[in-house]
């Protein structure tokens, strides 16, 4: 009789586990889902009003672009590294994307407007498409076009660079927030969006 008991509570035990590790529902109140921590910026939260200078002097505006779409990044001129690849970037990604490409324009505005003259800018961006326009003023229209694209810029400490967002932003022909492409992404994966 009490082996009977025995091999009777043992599988009721046995059950009960099974039923724990299974069938949480049950013995366990359901995980709680975890809220991401990563929000999208509200399409109309980025882009907005800016008052620049392209490389012959020229004065240019957010509504200076309105009319075709635009890719448009913010760095700086004498940035060794990620600067240069992200704009080239651009220019590869114009160039898969073919017609379509060619109805875009590439903007560069510099985060360092001490150093990026219309000159300096000017020299620069002929390294890359053609077509770049780029972009710099005095050091409060620039912050100004930073705080319009949830830009973040600084000097950074010791020596003469810059921290800053490293994404390129995808405007309509309305000057509205379509996407952007975080340092990631490829020529291929921008041409893509494009087309």
């Amino acid at each position: 009789m009490a082996q009977r008991i025995i091999i009777a509570l043992s599988i009721l035990i046995g059950t009960t586990i099974v039923l724990v590790i299974n069938w949480p529902g049950v013995l366990r109140p359901p995980a709680t889902p975890v809220e991401s921590t990563v929000k999208e910026a509200p399409k109309d939260a980025v882009g907005g009003p800016f008052t620049l200078v392209d490389t012959d002097g020229n004065t240019v505006t957010q509504v200076s672009l309105q009319g075709h779409y635009s890719l448009i990044y913010f760095g700086f001129t004498h940035c060794p590294d990620v600067c240069p690849v992200s704009l080239q970037k651009m220019t590869e990604a114009l160039k898969i994307a073919g017609n379509t490409g060619e109805k875009v324009l590439p903007v560069f505005i510099t985060v360092d407007p001490q150093n990026d003259t219309p000159g300096v800018m000017k020299t620069y961006v002929a390294n890359f498409h053609p077509r770049f326009l780029a972009l710099t003023g005095t050091p409060d229209s620039v912050k100004q076009a930073e705080e319009a694209y949830r830009v973040y810029a600084a000097k950074t400490e010791g020596n003469d660079g810059m921290a800053h967002t490293d994404q390129i932003y995808l405007m309509d022909a309305n000057g509205k927030y379509v996407t952007h492409f975080a340092n990631d992404a490829t020529a291929a994966d921008i041409a893509n969006r494009l087309r």
